[in-house]
């Protein structure tokens, strides 16, 4: 026979899987992160100071990529000190884990987690905007390749949008899950092209130049940051989305491992959908 549900034992297991990923999205603020994807902060810096000592013809160019560069920055640093209020207030405001969902109830309804939420859903469609375009750039003579991945995008920004649209606890993960699975998906399928658009490339040029060493032009490089970029991604993403359609069960210990897992796999996630 199942235990009674513990609505205290998985609140407090719930407010300290929160306050963990709130911690981890701080520390992958910091300069802890492969050499090739870098700080974001020290890249906005370095580009706008780049930016700053080009001559005028050529800031033209890069202003909207250096708007792009800080926007993305500063709307991806809100939602980890956000996260962090709301984790402080969760655990601060409540003695139980009865009480850390019903305070969590209320907070999800204020500006700050709005924002969070907001912050979040903008800078993955902004992101994934970029890689699209990406795409396109590289794919004009061959445009209609490009057609499906922008579906799916269309996809993502709409269910990006209903996701901030208040709904029942189940509507919502499955929401989420969809979601999540359409922003994995573009990223498989645009990754895949730009490095098949790559390789072909270089081997066009070398057997237009079969005597050049091609080791000048790092294709190789640039595929190994866009396979690094897109697998964990794709790996912590599917682990969210499918954790998100799963069954909890209605015992303490299964609620308990599918938080931890629902939990990790967001942080995870949502950590790399900014890199």
């Amino acid at each position: 026979m199942a235990s009674k549900f513990d609505y205290n034992k998985a609140g407090d297991v719930y407010a300290r899987t929160f306050y963990s990923g709130s911690t981890i999205s701080l520390v992958s603020l910091m300069p802890l992160l492969s050499t090739h994807q870098g700080v974001q902060l020290f890249m906005c810096i370095y580009g706008l100071v780049v930016f700053l000592e080009s001559p005028k013809p050529l800031r033209q160019e890069r202003t909207l990529y250096i708007a792009i560069s800080w926007v993305i920055f500063v709307l991806s640093t809100l939602p980890a000190a956000l996260d962090a209020l709301f984790a402080f207030r969760m655990l601060y405001e409540s003695k139980t884990g009865q009480e850390a969902f019903a305070i969590v109830g209320v907070l999800e309804s204020e500006w700050p987690r709005i924002l969070s939420l907001s912050s979040v859903s903008v800078t993955t469609f902004v992101g994934d905007g970029l890689l699209l375009y990406r795409a396109y750039v590289i794919w004009k003579d061959k445009w209609w390749l490009i057609i499906l991945p922008t579906l799916a995008y269309l996809g993502s920004v709409a269910m990006g949008i209903r996701v901030l649209l208040p709904q029942s606890v189940p509507t919502i993960r499955v929401t989420a899950s969809v979601w999540t699975f359409l922003t994995v998906s573009m990223n498989i399928m645009v990754t895949s092209l730009i490095s098949f658009r790559l390789i072909q490339m270089r081997r066009s040029l070398a057997r237009l130049m079969p005597t050049r060493n091609l080791s000048e032009y790092n294709y190789s490089g640039v595929l190994s940051i866009l396979t690094d970029s897109a697998l964990p991604l794709t790996v912590f993403g599917l682990g969210y989305a499918i954790s998100l359609v799963v069954d909890a069960g209605l015992t303490n210990e299964s609620t308990k491992r599918w938080q931890i897992v629902n939990i990790v796999f967001a942080t995870l996630y949502y950590s790399f959908t900014v890199r």
